[in-house]
This record gives C-alpha cells, structure tokens and sequence, in this order.
C-alpha cells in the first residue's frame, strides 16, 4: 500500500485525540473513558516552557473500536444531528488536522531545511502509524495474525513487508487454534517470495567478491578455496587487487599456502588480464577485490572495466545483517550499479535480529548464494536456500 493510501485510509478509519496533563496517569483515564479501554498511546511528549510543566499525549482508536465502546454513539455524526461525513461515510475529526499537519510538513520540505531530519521524522510517524493499523487490522480477524505481526516486525523486518507477508498468508487457509502452524505457514510463505540458488554459479569461471570494508571477503574466499579444492575437487587459482588494505596480501597468501592453490596480485585491469592467463589452467579462479566507502564512484567504474562481459566473472556482493537495516540498504544500493550477479551474507552469527534479512533480499531481488557464521576456515559457510532463510527469519535463530 502506498504512503499516499495508508493516510487517506487513516483519516477516515481512525479517531485521534491530544491531551495536555500534568502527569501520564491523568491521561491514561481520560483516554479510557473517552476512547475506551482499547485505545492506542502514539506518542508523548513533554511541553516546552510550559508551567506547570505539561506532557502532551497523543492516544488513537478504530472508529469501530470506538463504536463499540460507547453505544449509540455514531463517530460520523455530530451530536446535533449535523453530519460532517466524508468519503464511505465516514468521520472528518481530529483525524483530518493531523491528515493536514503531515501534508503541510512535506509542503515545507525545501533547500532551506534540513531535508535528511525531516524525512526521518516523518518516516517515524508513518512506521508508527503502520503498526497502529497493523495491530489494529489484525486483531480483527485472528489473534494468532496479531501475534504473528508482533513476532515478525519484533524479529526486524520492517512493518510494511510484514503486513504484506500476513497479506500473502490470508490467501489460504489459516491454522485456528495452533499457533505453531502459523508459524510454518510464515516460513514457506516467505521462501516462497525469496529467489532460489543454489549456491554459486557451477559454470561461471570466475568468481568475484566485492563489499565493504571489514565485511568478511578474504576470510569468505579462502573458506570457498578451500570447499572447491576438497570437497568439489577443483583446480583453484586466486588472484588478490586489495593492495590498499595494510597485510591483506600477506593474509591471502597464508591461506594460499594452507589450501595449496596459486595466488596472483593485480593492481590493473592489464594486471588482471596477465594474471588470468597465468591461471589459464585453473577450473575456478576466486578474486578478493578492495573495499570502498558508498561515496566512491570510481571504484564502480574500475568494477566495471576490469569485470566486464568479455571476462564472463561472477561477481558477488558481501554484506553482513548485523548492519542497520538503513546502512544495509543504502549500501546495497550503491553497489547495486556493479550489476552483481548474488548476494552473501557474512558474519550472520553476529546478527541479532535476523528479519533484516529479508528486507535487504527483497529490496535487492537478487538470490543468496551462501551464509557464513564464523571465522573458521573452511567449516564455517554452508548454501543458502530459501527454506533455510526463511526459518532463520520467523524463528529469529541459528539453531
């Protein structure tokens, strides 16, 4: 649902009213014996230079809600008789100032202000607002739906895709009584919305890793090194172009050593093109790339020169979860213009809401090749696959 319905659909479903007391418990009783025992605190607030010293609160109810609470009373008329209806018939109010208030905010947007701070504000308001409806939507038609809301967007993924993910859930037949199933039914119904790999690329002769700094790329590359030298029983060549990165050679070649593979170094594209033709007889060759900060375009421009189509690499994205869902976004949003091929999430067993997730996986549309949750080398990466994704998402747990 677009930002733009979700207000149209809270001016008229929901009753909003402002309380300005002296202490909290005071509002706690006016909100209940005006909106009832089901209403919702949004937001509270102490009031600047006032005196006596005042809290602000602001409490909303479903009109349905409220309806129920006070028979008789009909939100969408006035107490006169005159009515003050607007679309469906339903009630203009308090509902319609804070509509105006959101609308005059963004209007004020300009140069002028700090765009970043009123963004965010109002990205708070609207997540808070989501979860009103949420709660409030759900509750309606199952509690296990509630609790499933609650569980999901408490595990980190965010409120809308969670709202879409029950959405998705109600197409079929919902578990009654067991809460349980409805918990299974959370897992294939997100794998279901998830892209399916199975692992890397088996055809694709090189293999590139690209992320940010200290996400885990060398440690990653070495673990699949040493996967493909044993277990798949290939002949792997390395080539390292992080010379930026103080000891990150020297780190390269132990592993190198350990795992008994070949190791080139190329600061150049013609670099790398010499050091391809030295491992021209090599089945897989795995190359350990810099990491940049999100500001520097040239590093996307050096992507692209020296992985071009004409080499044919696969190139891979490393990000860990245990980053802000923001950061992780953003991040994948700059390196979304390499045009990588898959994703592969590091250091997962640092993270401690995995719901972020699917956020990042469904933002980035592209499929997980591996997880890796540990510093071991090679034990400590496994495939990733949408069922596997999905319990760690619902159960919030490795294990």
């Amino acid at each position: 649902m677009q930002i733009s319905h979700l207000l149209e659909w809270w001016r008229y479903r929901m009753q909003i009213k402002r309380y300005e007391v002296q202490k909290i418990q005071d509002a706690m009783q006016q909100i209940k014996n005006d909106l009832g025992p089901e209403a919702i605190i949004l937001s509270t607030k102490t009031i600047k230079h006032s005196n006596p010293p005042k809290i602000e609160v602001i409490a909303a109810i479903d009109i349905t809600e409220l309806n129920n609470h006070i028979p008789g009373r009909v939100w969408c008329k006035e107490q006169d008789g005159e009515r003050r209806n607007g679309p469906f018939g339903l009630p203009q109010g308090d509902v319609v100032h804070q509509y105006v208030e959101i609308q005059r905010m963004l209007e004020k947007m300009g140069p002028a202000n700090d765009i970043r701070e009123e963004i965010k504000s109002l990205k708070d308001n609207v997540e808070l607002l989501v979860d009103v409806i949420g709660l409030a939507r759900f509750r309606q038609e199952s509690e296990h739906l509630a609790k499933m809301y609650q569980t999901l967007t408490a595990n980190g993924i965010s409120k809308g895709k969670t709202c879409h993910i029950i959405d998705e859930m109600r197409k079929g037949r919902l578990p009654e009584k067991d809460y349980v199933s409805c918990l299974k039914l959370a897992e294939k119904t997100i794998a279901l919305s998830l892209s399916k790999n199975e692992g890397i690329s088996k055809t694709r002769r090189i293999k590139a890793f690209i992320g940010p700094t200290g996400v885990g790329k060398t440690t990653t590359l070495a673990k699949l090194a040493a996967s493909f030298c044993v277990d798949k029983r290939k002949k792997v060549g390395l080539i390292t172009m992080d010379t930026f990165r103080i000891a990150a050679v020297e780190q390269l070649k132990v592993y190198a050593k350990i795992i008994d593979v070949p190791l080139q170094v190329a600061t150049s594209k013609i670099s790398f093109e010499k050091s391809l033709k030295a491992l021209s007889d090599a089945d897989v060759i795995l190359v350990d790339t810099p990491g940049r900060s999100p500001n520097d375009a040239e590093f996307i421009k050096h992507i692209h020169e020296t992985f071009s189509k004409d080499t044919g690499a696969e190139i891979n994205l490393l990000l860990s979860p245990s980053m802000s869902r923001d950061h992780l976004l953003e991040t994948e949003n700059y390196y979304r213009l390499t045009g990588y091929d898959n994703l592969i999430l590091t250091k997962v067993d640092e993270c401690s809401r995995y719901g972020v997730i699917y956020d990042l996986v469904r933002h980035a549309g592209k499929p997980v090749g591996y997880l890796t949750n540990g510093q071991n080398v090679p034990q400590d990466i496994e495939n990733a696959t949408p069922e596997k994704l999905a319990k760690l998402i619902v159960n919030n747990s490795m294990h």
